[in-house]
Formats: structure tokens, sequence, C-alpha cells
């Protein structure tokens, strides 16, 4: 029962990240920023700063709002904050819900998650981008003797794209080259051998 009294007790607060410290009082300030960035006003009970001041850090600021609807309605609208015309709210001030320690450890455990996949999904469309863009010249032995010179066989390049290749590895390369190597010496001399 605690762990949900807890709950319905933290859903109708909020956390400010980087509200910078002024003279006015911090209900103040935070209404100011509701109603200039969100055309708000909600009803703060009270609000406080967290944790102890430590130099080159500001605190955060927990808000504590009338209702459960009033911090929805911020935490959803809380991205247009990277929109804002003011620099310093634009880069640093944050909300966020109040959450437990537990709660908070999850959310940035996923959201690390999330980061690495999207980190992994840029990657390999940047790496597909580059091999689709780059094609590689393969020179191939060419089976069919010249009419004008038949004691040799001719050697060609074709152009192949790294999306069509198959991987082979060095030894079934090395066979491969040998096994080709071995079919054009037994061509005879004075014959073309059959197309298939």
């Amino acid at each position: 029962m605690q762990i949900f009294e807890e709950k319905d007790r933290r859903a109708k607060n909020l956390v400010i990240s980087g509200l910078s410290l002024s003279s006015t009082p911090e209900k103040v300030t935070v209404e100011k920023l509701c109603n200039t960035e969100f055309k708000f006003n909600p009803q703060i009970v009270k609000c406080r700063r967290l944790g102890l001041p430590r130099r080159g850090r500001v605190q955060p600021v927990l808000v504590v709002l009338e209702s459960v609807t009033d911090a929805e309605f911020l935490v959803k609208n809380a991205k247009l904050l990277r929109h804002s015309e003011d620099p310093v709210v634009r880069n640093s001030v944050f909300i966020n819900a109040d959450l437990t320690k537990a709660e908070a450890l999850t959310v940035y455990q996923r959201r690390c998650r999330r980061r690495e996949l999207a980190a992994a999904r840029r990657s390999a469309d940047n790496r597909s981008a580059d091999n689709s863009s780059v094609s590689q010249t393969i020179p191939v032995l060419n089976t069919r003797v010249a009419p004008a010179d038949q004691s040799t066989a001719q050697s060609a390049s074709v152009r192949v794209l790294p999306s069509l290749q198959s991987p082979v590895d060095e030894q079934s390369a090395a066979f491969i080259d040998q096994d080709t190597a071995d079919s054009v010496a037994n061509i005879p001399n004075n014959t073309v051998p059959n197309e298939a």
C-alpha cells in the first residue's frame, strides 16, 4: 500500500533541473517559466531546491502541484523547451516527473539502451551508404581465347558493387584461382570452349 501512496503523492510533483538561482522566490520563477514557455499557469503548492548547494552545480527544483493533470501536462510538453527563444532555457532547463531512485534508474537504463540502438542504426546506415556508393574492380580470367592470339588467355576486368559480392574466405579464393588456372591450362591451343 505504501508504494501506491508514494506514487500518488509523487504524481503531483515535478523536478525542474537547470533553473538558475535568482533573488526571486522559486515559486515565482517556476510560474514565470510555465507562463512564458507553455502559456499555462499551474496551481503550485510549494517549491524547494533539492540536495545541498555545491559550487558549479545548480540544484534541481522540486515543484509540488495541486493536480496530477497539471503535472502530466508539463511533463508531456517539456520537449517544447528545446524550441524556446531563451538560449539558457533551450539548452539547460529540463522538466521531469518526480521518480523514486529505482524508477529513475530504470528510466536512465532505457534511455541509454535507446541511444545505443539509435547509434548502432546510424552506423549501420552509414556503412551501407558507404558500401553502396563504392564499386570495386575485380580481375576475371577470360576463358575465351581470342582468334588473333590463341596461345594465351586474356585477362578482363569486371566492376561489381559490394552489395552483390558474396563473402569468400582466403582459402576458398586461392582454391578458386588455382582451379581456374588449371582449367585454362588444359584448353588446347587451337580450340575455343563452348559457351553454356
